[in-house]
């Protein structure tokens, strides 16, 4: 059943959900910069940064990806999960943090908590709340420019909610 959670089968072809999640986000981010405009596409994916997200060891088999856009003076990060081995609360609420530093060596408080958004959607069903057992996207923005981010480390960490004990899922250095 737990490879189920995260592959698709159909017809004869087994697809990945967070392949198909990741292509979606791409695609996602690119139009929504660009406006349909081919050359504003090309420069949103050649600006487009694609982060792996590595999940902690309370969530392992999990897969993630974070995709950086960069906005002017700001920077808007969209996480797609394909899930959590971690019990939460439906629907999901994820609380996405940016610290300075990496991943297993993080400053002791973030240094941008991206909480505007924190309820989950569906990556199959963008319309949908995160119900379901994932794959789950969340998309926040970061009041700093792509250039500062990746100019020295930070990491950014995706946890549950408070209410589900504030568990790092996943870690992925910028």
């Amino acid at each position: 059943m737990d490879g189920f959670l995260r592959r698709l089968r159909i017809g004869e072809v087994i697809i990945d959900k967070a392949e198909v999640a990741a292509t979606i986000a791409v695609v996602a981010i690119a139009l929504q910069a660009s406006a349909c405009d081919t050359t504003s596409y090309r420069a949103a994916r050649e600006e487009l940064v694609v982060i792996d997200l590595v999940a902690s060891r309370r969530n392992t088999g999990e897969t993630g990806k974070a995709f950086l856009l960069p906005r002017g003076e700001a920077t808007q990060v969209r996480i797609d999960v394909s899930g959590s081995a971690v019990p939460v609360a439906v629907p999901a609420q994820l609380y996405m943090f940016i610290y300075e530093g990496r991943c297993g060596s993080l400053s002791a408080q973030p240094k941008y908590s991206l909480t505007q958004v924190v309820q989950a959607s569906s990556a199959l069903n963008p319309a949908s709340l995160g119900s379901g057992p994932g794959p789950w996207m969340l998309s926040n923005p970061v009041p700093a420019p792509l250039a500062v981010l990746r100019g020295t480390p930070h990491a950014l960490v995706v946890r549950t909610s408070p209410a589900d004990a504030n568990v790092d899922l996943f870690c992925g250095n910028l």
